[in-house]
């Protein structure tokens, strides 16, 4: 009797160790599959962004080719607002900074021009919108393409 208790007790404690060896493969496979995982997930996002900012680019050269200007402050939360819409591709955009930073004073060309809210979009027409306008607004309204 107590050899088979020893037995039985000897079987389960090997059944355990196997269970557990098995778990812990399991578990770093899994752990190197999720960090394997981790990493693709991160190129497609990098590649999903450069596709974007590609995309914007293309769109604010169009808004610019077309006569199409912001005025902003980059003191204006909303400007701010605005410009990060485009990310890197404001950099493709005529953007006229109407505020002097020091003073705070309006800039001759916004004077000018009249601009007393921000952002303004002048179209070619001039026509004016002011507030923030979503690209989708933005591409009826110029015909660009984003």
């Amino acid at each position: 009797m107590k050899n088979l208790n020893l037995n039985l007790f000897l079987m389960i404690g090997l059944i355990g160790l196997f269970i557990f060896i098995a778990w812990g493969v399991t578990y770093s496979n899994l752990k190197n599959i999720e960090g394997q995982l981790l990493a693709s997930i991160a190129q497609i996002e990098k590649l999903s962004l450069k596709n974007e900012s590609s995309y914007l680019k293309n769109f604010a050269q169009c808004l610019t080719q077309k006569g199409i200007r912001l005025y902003g402050s980059s003191q204006d939360i909303y400007t701010q607002k605005q410009k990060a819409m485009f990310g890197r591709a404001i950099n493709y955009l005529t953007y006229i900074e109407c505020i002097e930073p020091e003073s705070k004073e309006l800039l001759f060309e916004c004077q000018v021009e009249a601009i007393k809210t921000f952002p303004t979009w002048e179209f070619p027409d001039k026509e004016r919108k002011s507030g923030i306008l979503s690209l989708e607004e933005l591409e009826e309204l110029s015909n660009c393409q984003i």
